[in-house]
């Protein structure tokens, strides 16, 4: 699993699909493919929702690579067993979790292949979201807003990453005025 191949097949979907152009919301991984597919396919971008999402390593806190793994911004046990759940409830294999978040851990943490210029040259609207106690430090977000032309950026006050697509009162206002 990686984010360049994760892209590949999002493009590969909507060309089955017969779709030419989408408005993509990508969350944490799934931020990082969207952001991919808007750098190296930016013809199949309308708009651009890249939620808890970084363009370089050192956009996390430092906190994070502890291995005592005590951060509070870190996910619980609660969120593991909820992550457990919800993957037990529509994978063919329910026993692969462990493996299928290794592969994403993987991925998410791979050297990315972006650069300050692949940022300045992104043609899409784009919208950054983060909480405000997130994995990402909200500099790094803010780097990203002033490098993406034109983007907006909006940190969700008493949110964590694990809570931030949850935080629905807060979101979907901002996605359909953004996504309008």
């Amino acid at each position: 699993m990686s984010v360049p191949d994760l892209a590949s097949d999002v493009v590969g979907l909507l060309e089955e699909l017969g779709i030419g152009r989408a408005d993509f919301l990508g969350f944490s991984l799934g931020g990082l493919t969207a952001l991919e597919v808007g750098v190296r396919r930016s013809e199949r971008v309308g708009r651009l929702v890249l939620a808890a999402t970084h363009y370089r390593q050192d956009g996390y806190y430092e906190e994070l690579r502890d291995p005592e793994y005590a951060s509070p911004r870190l996910p619980s046990r609660a969120d593991f067993r909820e992550m457990a759940e919800a993957y037990a409830a529509v994978a063919p294999d329910p026993g692969h979790f462990d493996a299928f978040m290794a592969g994403c851990g993987t991925a998410a943490h791979a050297p990315l292949p972006w650069t300050a210029d692949d940022l300045r040259g992104l043609a899409a609207p784009t919208l950054l979201v983060l909480g405000d106690t997130d994995f990402l430090r909200v500099e790094h977000a803010a780097e990203m807003r002033d490098l993406i032309p034109d983007a907006r950026l909006a940190v969700l006050p008493d949110t964590t990453h694990m809570a931030l697509m949850k935080r629905t009162d807060l979101l979907l206002p901002m996605l359909e005025e953004f996504l309008r």
